[in-house]
């Protein structure tokens, strides 16, 4: 199922189509030269397949590790939960480090309903 990019304020469809024929090398010297020097990921940080390739509108998740489950189960889940409702078609979750699992089939199933193109993490 392709859910098309709507227009909306700040989004241009087109960019996308057009930065998914880029190398990650020249947006980073393109960043760079901007003064960008902080908007590549970190090196240990690989796709799953080398022809693995994705461009999409960034929407970071910042985990933090906690030394409890809440003390509501039904909260367990609600900061993943979240973000996956905040996806839009064309964007792409990135997640900061988590030393955890943190994605899985329920969550990737609904992330693509919404029209998401993919995945970014440094986690399981």
């Amino acid at each position: 199922m392709t859910v098309p990019i709507q227009e909306e304020p700040g989004r241009d469809p087109h960019l996308l189509e057009r930065l998914s024929a880029l190398y990650p090398a020249v947006v980073a010297d393109c960043l760079d030269r901007l003064g960008y020097r902080q908007q590549v990921m970190e090196p240990h940080i690989r796709p799953l397949f080398p022809e693995a390739k994705l461009a999409g509108y960034a929407v970071t998740v910042h985990c933090i590790e906690v030394d409890a489950p809440p003390a509501n189960p039904d909260d367990y889940y609600k900061g993943e939960l979240q973000s996956v409702d905040a996806l839009h078609p064309g964007d792409v979750m990135v997640v900061s480090t988590c030393r955890g699992s943190y994605w899985g089939e329920l969550l990737a199933t609904a992330s693509r309903y919404r029209g998401a193109v993919g995945l970014v993490a440094d986690a399981y």
